[in-house]
């Protein structure tokens, strides 16, 4: 007997039914009639409040992964052209934070935007993104008295402090030699690749080539001021 049409079903009947349903495998012809059945169908925004809220923190099989991939193989994207709202996009970024991405994960997302053409526009914000990042302590990357490394993350770092743009010639070379040690006192700019691998080799080099030298010049303020 089907259900009267516009009755709510309680807490505990549709607790019931999960339970029932729990383990259950359909068919394909009944994964195909729910299909149908759905279609067209509108849901309200609480009903998918309470469809994101169950989903959250799940996590799906590897099985089940490759699956909705192949599934989706070949199919444009619904958001395909639609610009999303900034409310939209901060939701999306709080969703994404703290999310650890496996390797697998970030070849598929490098080679999907293999050969992607980024509009002028784009790289403006970015670049805007970027310079506006938090600095130090402020930083979302810092880890004690070290920043998590991030891609050119020093590069903005200096270029704020000493107020230009560093040259594609001009070097950044880590003082104590720890790559991911992104502190300004650790971070030094140099003329030339040849005077930082001089640097490298414990060679002589003109001293001349030092642009910035976060030690010094940062000690050196501390003390004036």
């Amino acid at each position: 007997m089907s259900r009267p049409k516009g009755s709510v079903l309680t807490e505990e009947h549709k607790a019931n039914i999960a339970k029932a349903n729990i383990g259950r495998k359909d068919s394909e012809e009944r994964r195909r009639s729910i299909s149908i059945a759905n279609k067209g169908r509108i849901v309200s925004e609480e009903t998918k409040k309470k469809i994101s809220e169950t989903m959250m923190g799940r996590e799906c099989l590897e099985k089940t992964k490759k699956k909705i991939g192949l599934g989706n193989k070949g199919k444009i994207s619904w958001c395909k052209g639609i610009r999303l709202s900034d409310t939209h996009k901060r939701n999306l970024s709080k969703s994404l934070k703290g999310r650890i991405f496996s390797k697998e994960h970030k070849r598929n997302l490098s080679e999907s935007n293999k050969g992607r053409i980024v509009s002028e526009e784009t790289k403006k914000k970015m670049s805007l993104i970027q310079q506006n990042q938090p600095i130090g302590e402020k930083s979302s990357s810092w880890k004690g008295d070290i920043v998590e490394r991030r891609p050119w993350y020093y590069r903005p770092l200096i270029e704020r402090y000493i107020g230009r743009k560093l040259l594609s010639t001009e070097i950044v070379h880590h003082i104590n030699e720890i790559p991911n040690d992104d502190r300004l006192e650790n971070l030094m700019v140099l003329a030339s690749e040849r005077i930082h691998k001089r640097i490298h080799a414990n060679l002589n080099y003109n001293q001349l080539g030092i642009i910035f030298n976060g030690r010094e010049d940062i000690e050196e303020e501390k003390d004036e001021s």
